[in-house]
């Protein structure tokens, strides 16, 4: 458990529009096509993601 807190702590916080479950986040209904998409924005990058700015603006 410590070395997940060290991880995220490293690569940036997790979207946290994640636990709302939105169907145009990519995390949502993930398969092979969306995984990269999924990894780099909900995984730390989401103020770039284009779901995410469309959501909060």
């Amino acid at each position: 458990m410590d070395n997940d807190v060290s991880i995220q702590k490293k690569q940036g916080r997790l979207c946290p529009l994640i636990s709302l479950e939105l169907r145009s986040c990519y995390c949502h209904d993930l398969n092979s096509g969306k995984i990269e998409h999924a990894v780099h924005y909900c995984g730390g990058n989401y103020r770039q993601c284009p779901q995410y700015l469309s959501i909060t603006r």
